[in-house]
């Protein structure tokens, strides 16, 4: 039921975003933290690991209402939280998150700290003292036990070790950990909405991945990466993203000007 739910507002939400494009209007969106309705505007001037996301319908709205509003609202919890369509595959829109807080300023430390949700159940925070200032990556969230969250809300608080919280998960799971555990909401102000992602948003991610490395692509490359997407679960950024990276080495090895040719993919 919730997810039939999710999907009719999912496609009244397109048709919305449809017509807006066609009259050209000036799109509006919600702040998160005072509910206001304000334009959406462009992402920030630094949050170059994102630019990448900036062509997938929803998600590149969500990213650019998140950094503005984060700017706009500096003390106000930074968390995000990344809702995928598994459990797993959404570490590295995480990680450019991270590295984009860093470019900004908005965190004083370039550490990343990832963990799985049930490694985190086990772990002892202190090892987390060595973070301080950066960000923690959580992946399948929805696993993480409400007590031990709290801990790490407390533990990343700006006057103990001032980092920030990712979570990443499938989008169900977090929703109902949320609905459960209603005390902590307010940490967590910031969704992007990644679930969606399908072939043609895993392509746009691809252009702006391999862009964003400095190399071009012959437009046949994108046709076989399009074969390999179908042999992969649908939605999982992270593998894709790596077979990307192997695309990438495979052209070094060739010594090729960076241009990513078919053969490169394998």
């Amino acid at each position: 039921m919730r997810q039939l739910q999710r999907e009719a507002e999912d496609k009244k939400k397109e048709a919305k975003e449809a017509a807006e494009q066609r009259s050209g209007m000036v799109k509006m969106v919600v702040d998160p933290v005072t509910g206001e309705e304000i334009p959406l505007g462009q992402l920030p001037d630094g949050a170059s690991n994102l630019k990448k996301y900036m062509r997938i319908q929803t998600t590149s709205d969500d990213i650019v209402v998140a950094m503005n509003s984060i700017i706009k609202h500096p003390d106000m919890p930074k968390n995000i939280v990344i809702l995928g369509r598994n459990g797993f595959g959404t570490v590295k829109v995480g990680e450019d998150f991270a590295r984009s807080f860093y470019e900004m300023g908005l965190v004083k430390s370039d550490k990343i700290a990832k963990t799985k949700a049930k490694q985190l159940n086990k772990m002892g925070l202190e090892k987390l003292a060595a973070l301080k200032g950066g960000c923690l990556i959580i992946e399948n969230a929805g696993l993480v036990s409400f007590g031990k969250l709290v801990e790490v809300i407390q533990n990343s608080s700006p006057e103990n070790n001032d980092y920030v919280v990712i979570l990443t998960g499938e989008i169900d799971s977090l929703a109902n950990f949320f609905e459960e555990n209603e005390d902590i909401v307010d940490s967590f102000i910031y969704l992007i909405d990644i679930h969606k992602i399908k072939e043609k948003g895993m392509i746009h991610l691809a252009r702006g991945y391999v862009k964003e490395k400095g190399y071009k692509a012959d437009k046949s490359v994108y046709e076989k990466l399009k074969n390999f997407l179908k042999g992969m679960e649908e939605g999982n950024i992270d593998r894709f993203i790596g077979k990307i990276d192997e695309v990438i080495e495979n052209c070094d090895k060739r010594g090729d000007d960076k241009m990513l040719m078919p053969e490169d993919v394998k």
